[in-house]
């Protein structure tokens, strides 16, 4: 189960090594990876199983665009090499 998290003034949504925040979050979430592996990835995937984002992680801390995404709960998934690292419950808000 995902720790919910300050980060800052803001909530996050923590696994180890692993930090999603703002929680809720309006236009970014800031994805921190402490340990980045070479094909580390990003998927947002809301409650139905439809994939938002699939991205690439390319740096310790990744500003993610998630203003297209309509207002509501999401799974961000963090994987390697089809590896799953976590999973964590977002909300996007407007």
């Amino acid at each position: 189960m995902p720790i919910q998290a300050r980060s800052g003034n803001k909530p996050s949504a923590q696994a180890p090594g692993i930090n999603i925040s703002p929680n809720p979050a309006s236009d970014y979430l800031n994805v921190s990876c402490e340990y980045l592996a070479p094909n580390t990835r990003f998927r947002l995937i809301d409650v139905v199983g439809k994939i938002y984002l699939d991205l690439p992680i390319t740096e310790n801390i990744e500003a993610v665009d998630v203003r297209a995404c309509p207002p509501g709960v999401y799974f961000a998934q963090v994987s390697n090499e089809g590896r799953l690292i976590a999973t964590l419950k977002v909300i996007i808000t407007r």
